[in-house]
């Protein structure tokens, strides 16, 4: 392998295809960046078993091939090379990177251990647009659970459909549900086809699809997914993910979700933000925090306590709906969510304060979070 790549664009792909690369004692070539140059670019591509990155960037190919270096020391190195081109030449099994005023040859893994990334089916895919793709997956993410005791609940549902797609997730404390734009193309979606996604290649899907700007192409099959993006002019993508899929049965989450409300708020979304915030800089272990609906004063309260630092109390206008009601929440549930949401202003929606609580942005059907509260001892 020999060619000339530019410093940016090495670095950017490097920046991609690293997060994958873990250190494994036990098996060390995972450890590794896969490099090979075709005849007019440098494909990069790592793995964990369980996802693998695969990135294209241009190069001046001089003689095609193919080596393995540990990622983190050629992302490293290459950062802290100033020349804007870099030569790159394998020599038996090591990699020698070259500059202007420089030379360094990094030592190669073993190639024939490098884990093959499967192959793309293309009977079923789908179109969408990456960037509200990606946001969409952002609004449910932060739901999934942390634990693996539960591996069914521990990534993103998908829900495919010829017209749309659902995303879901919960921990069983919070859900958030998200319909995202509509499917641009699809081929082979005959049915409704159900998907657990992992949480780590949700991550991974979100920091490299979410800024580019093109339509993401999403391959199904049984036991993997596959997450492509398109370059002009070129017999590959310029980007593809690969991962398994997580086995199980996604609980019927639709069940859990209020279908009436006997109190509503509507209020500014950034303001009641900054009050969780403030109150939770007050809050106890369990991060409590209690809001109260006050419908002669049309306002939301909102307060926090704690022996050891003090207390918080807050008022925010709102437009009130049904009697008043005190109810309390895990403060971080509420950052969470308010964090990821980008309209003005949001709809609270509760019964009673033993009951789940329901949050939506105003104006956009598409989106809920479901809220279990704290229950007062």
């Amino acid at each position: 392998m020999k060619l000339e790549i530019l410093k940016e664009e090495l670095t950017s792909a490097l920046s991609i295809v690293s997060r994958i690369a873990i250190r494994n004692p036990n098996l060390p070539i995972l450890e590794g960046v896969l490099l090979e140059a075709g005849k007019s670019s440098l494909s990069l591509t790592t793995t964990d078993l369980e996802v693998g990155t695969q990135w294209w960037s241009l190069a001046k190919v001089e003689k095609p091939g193919k080596v393995v270096v540990p990622a983190r020391i050629f992302s490293d190195l290459v950062k802290l090379i100033d020349d804007q081109k870099i030569q790159l030449e394998s020599e038996q099994n090591s990699l020698v990177v070259k500059y202007q005023n420089g030379k360094d040859q990094i030592q190669g893994l073993e190639i024939d251990d490098f884990p093959l990334l499967p192959q793309t089916e293309e009977k079923t895919w789908v179109e969408i647009d990456s960037f509200k793709f990606c946001q969409g997956l952002k609004q449910v993410l932060y739901c999934a659970a942390s634990s693996e005791s539960r591996p069914e609940i521990s990534g993103v549902y998908l829900l495919f459909e010829a017209k749309r797609l659902t995303l879901a997730a919960t921990d069983s404390f919070r859900l958030a549900e998200k319909i995202a734009e509509p499917v641009e193309k699809s081929q082979g979606l005959k049915k409704e086809l159900a998907f657990i996604l992992p949480a780590k290649t949700v991550q991974q899907v979100v920091s490299v699809f979410e800024t580019t700007g093109k339509t993401i192409k999403i391959y199904l099959s049984e036991d993997q997914m596959v997450f492509e993006v398109s370059v002009d002019s070129a017999s590959h993508p310029q980007g593809r993910i690969v991962s398994r899929l997580i086995e199980g049965v996604y609980p019927d989450y639709r069940g859990v979700i209020p279908k009436s409300f006997q109190v509503s708020a509507q209020l500014s979304r950034s303001r009641l933000l900054n009050k969780i915030k403030a109150a939770n800089l007050f809050s106890d272990q369990v991060n409590e925090v209690q809001l109260g609906v006050r419908s002669k004063e049309g306002q939301l309260s909102v307060e926090s306590r704690s022996t050891k630092i003090g207390k918080s109390e807050s008022f925010l206008p709102a437009t009130i709906q049904g009697e008043d009601l005190t109810i309390s929440f895990n403060s971080r549930y509420l950052i969470d969510v308010l964090s990821n949401l980008s309209s003005q202003e949001v709809i609270l929606q509760f019964n009673d304060e033993g009951k789940a609580g329901l949050l939506k942005p105003a104006g956009d059907s598409s989106y809920q979070y479901v809220l279990m509260p704290i229950k007062s001892a």
